[in-house]
């Protein structure tokens, strides 16, 4: 019997050869990019738990060497942020059991190291089993840490006076709306007599180092409930239960 591959067979094999290196050029290329927008795809097992990510951006993001974390559902919650831990499941499980069209949160993970990731997490059920219980969910993972920086520095520079880091009208302004809506609280209003005249005779660089020691005199002196602010100038406010 002649056992030599007939030309079809051969055929088949080459063919089938160039289409795995075009797939694995392809998934070279996929990795990549992904890798330099900080984009993770994963995709969930559910009753197993068994999480498949498809390229190694997450591990790396929490400080893990390759395969040094396993990728499944419980050490996924294990590094999740204790603070955001319930919001987290919560939106997860929401989508599971068919209360909201996709899974789609922000929060953070915590790495190897104890540094903080804020990721922008989103996913949906792709497949069920034949009593129509979710089997497979799909999903990106994005690390989106510093957009939140920025965004909460903006968030600082809209609040805080940037000289003595209190707050400013702004941000006492909100404080004090949201500490009346508690009760009552009692505000005190501070000036400093004649700092006008240091700033004309001594100079604004004095004037400032003036301000920030009596910042760091206030901080000393006041209890941690107590909310300091400057409006600007020499004027500070207390606001006291």
């Amino acid at each position: 019997m002649d056992r030599t591959p007939s030309m079809e067979l051969l055929k088949l094999q080459a063919e089938n050869e160039r289409l795995k290196r075009i797939a694995a050029d392809a998934r070279e290329k996929l990795e990549a990019a992904m890798d330099g927008t900080g984009l993770c795809v994963w995709q969930l097992h559910v009753p197993s738990g068994k999480l498949i990510i498809f390229n190694r951006r997450w591990g790396s993001m929490l400080g893990f060497q390759p395969k040094e974390l396993e990728a499944s559902f419980e050490v996924w919650k294990a590094h999740l942020h204790p603070e955001d831990r319930e919001e987290v499941l919560n939106n997860f499980y929401d989508h599971l059991h068919g209360r909201s069209t996709f899974y789609e949160v922000q929060h953070r993970m915590v790495a190897k190291n104890g540094a903080v990731t804020w990721v922008q997490d989103r996913g949906r059920v792709v497949e069920w089993d034949e009593q129509h219980r979710p089997l497979r969910v799909m999903g990106t993972h994005i690390d989106i840490t510093q957009e939140k920086e920025y965004e909460q520095a903006l968030s600082r520079l809209a609040h805080k006076d940037p000289l003595t880091d209190l707050l400013n009208r702004s941000g006492l302004i909100e404080r004090f709306n949201a500490l009346k809506a508690e009760g009552e609280l009692t505000l005190c209003f501070i000036d400093l007599d004649d700092f006008k005249q240091m700033n004309d005779t001594l100079g604004h660089r004095a004037g400032d180092r003036l301000l920030v020691q009596l910042t760091e005199r206030l901080r000393r002196l006041c209890p941690p409930e107590v909310v300091l602010g400057r409006l600007g100038g020499d004027e500070f406010v207390l606001l006291l239960p």
